[in-house]
């Protein structure tokens, strides 16, 4: 099962993860979800998380 994780975690005013881009909630509940579920996280969270990727190594 792959995971958003970058091991950066810290909850922004929102709950919602800095490094990764998940919310609490779907942190916690993360190997509950279904692929289906997972995808669409995925989906969501990886075009923030290559931007900070990226900006990080300006």
């Amino acid at each position: 099962m792959i995971s958003p994780c970058l091991a950066q975690c810290k909850l922004d005013e929102d709950d919602n993860c800095t490094g990764c881009f998940r919310s609490r909630e779907e942190i916690m509940s993360w190997t509950q979800y279904s692929d289906a579920q997972r995808d669409a996280i995925m989906a969501r969270v990886t075009p923030a998380i290559n931007t900070k990727l990226t900006s990080n190594k300006n």
